[in-house]
């Protein structure tokens, strides 16, 4: 299809990022559709405004992240292609990072986003579903009594938690959408290793243990409310840590 007037000239700087943003951005509006075959690269090099070279180095990470496909030969060119949930969630990953999510952004959308997604689990979670969360619970319950164990374990071992209960609500949407935001979360919660007292680490043990029985039992209101406390819980004491860090 000709993408004339769909793309623009992009600046001098963060060509590379900019021309990836305006692609999925394409996509994702609808713009552009899968199957869809976008203009030749010397089209593409002059709606964007840029080298033959950056051009190639933005397709190149489009069609990593799973957004497009470059097909060589006559019948060749570059096509847009349904992304697996992996890729999915690593695009979408990208295109946060582009957009500089901060924490409060991502605070706002977890608080809405994640006690949904334990109440979808306590409806479809299957028991091996079941079984996975309270073996990760009780190796939480294990780790927050040792002492020894640095910060950076259990607060992997909780990202754990909530990316099996993505995939225990049975939709693949929220699955790549948490895949998306695992490293945003993950480098909010390790930072908040200086407040990490054993009584709050056994706390939070206890909260994923409520939330797994809460799942177990088929309790959706349960699961929802124990979700929406632990993440308001991270919430709160991620605003606490960045106000103490902006004050000394």
């Amino acid at each position: 299809m000709s993408t004339e007037g769909l793309f623009r000239p992009v600046s001098a700087s963060r060509t590379f990022e900019a021309i990836i943003a305006q692609v999925q951005e394409a996509i994702l509006s609808g713009k552009l559709r899968y199957g869809d075959r976008l203009a030749s690269e010397r089209e593409l090099v002059q709606q964007f405004g840029v080298s033959r070279a950056t051009l190639r180095e933005a397709l190149r990470s489009l069609e990593a992240l799973g957004w497009i496909e470059i097909r060589p030969g006559a019948q060749g060119g570059i096509f847009v292609v349904r992304p697996s949930t992996d890729r999915a969630g690593s695009a979408l990953e990208a295109l946060m990072r582009f957009h500089e999510v901060s924490p409060k952004d991502l605070e706002e959308f977890r608080i809405s986003f994640e006690p949904e997604t334990a109440a979808w689990a306590a409806l479809r979670a299957s028991p091996q579903d079941v079984a996975e969360l309270r073996d990760i619970v009780a190796r939480m319950g294990r780790l927050v009594e040792d002492r020894g164990v640095a910060w950076s374990l259990v607060s992997d071992l909780d990202l754990e938690f909530h990316m099996r209960i993505a995939a225990a609500s049975g939709n693949r949407v929220r699955s790549a959408v948490m895949l998306a935001v695992h490293s945003s979360v993950q480098s909010a919660s390790r930072s908040l290793d200086p407040l990490m007292t054993a009584e709050i680490r056994r706390s939070i043990a206890d909260e994923l243990d409520a939330i797994a029985e809460a799942i177990a039992k088929g309790d959706q209101e349960a699961a929802r409310a124990a979700m929406k406390a632990h993440v308001e819980r991270f919430s709160r004491m991620e605003t606490e840590w960045l106000e103490r860090q902006s004050t000394e």
